[in-house]
């Protein structure tokens, strides 16, 4: 863990790790959705807002979709297999985002890129990319937040999709919510 929130998160899984009682932990990374605040929404406004915008091009992960993780998370604990819930291999520590990865930079772009075939309005015209070292927060966050994703379709049966196709349907929701 590189900050305090990280060390918390960690702290807690041990705890429920060492307890010994039958769990699933699920890990995601970089969480979003058409509503509420996060990242996409920000840019959004942002994009309305401004005419320029510079984003963090150094950090790397895996934007989700709060709706997928949601769906899937929903069908993992409806439907154990092998050694029932939790159980064995359906059981433990589970990284669970979409394939591929980008910087926040990249989603970034290909939200507004996103935004305009959908004919949202917008006024930014630039999209620079800058460093974590140009754009100091609180909270050090780490470089990259990609996960192994293997065991999400070995054991639970679940091919995740890549990070910019399931994009397109939360913009798509955006859309329509602003119609």
């Amino acid at each position: 863990p590189v900050n305090t929130s990280g060390e918390t998160k960690h702290a807690g899984e041990r705890a429920i790790i060492e307890s010994g009682a039958a769990h699933l932990i699920i890990r995601t990374s970089w969480l979003y959705d058409a509503s509420g605040s996060n990242f996409l929404r920000t840019i959004l406004r942002l994009a309305r807002e401004r005419t320029q915008l510079q984003i963090v091009d150094d950090q790397i992960g895996a934007p989700t979709p709060a709706r997928w993780l949601s769906d899937i998370s929903t069908r993992i604990i409806s439907e154990p297999v092998g050694n029932g819930l939790f159980q064995g291999s359906q059981g433990g520590l589970l990284h669970a985002a979409p394939a591929g990865h980008t910087s926040w930079y990249g989603f970034a772009c290909s939200i507004v890129d996103g935004a305009r075939k959908r004919a949202l309005p917008l006024t930014v015209k630039k999209i620079e990319p800058i460093p974590s070292s140009a754009y100091p927060m609180p909270a050090k966050r780490p470089y990259n937040s990609v996960f192994c994703l293997d065991r999400l379709e070995k054991n639970f049966g679940i091919k995740p999709p890549h990070w910019s196709d399931a994009l397109l349907s939360v913009l798509d929701e955006v859309a329509q919510n602003e119609k």
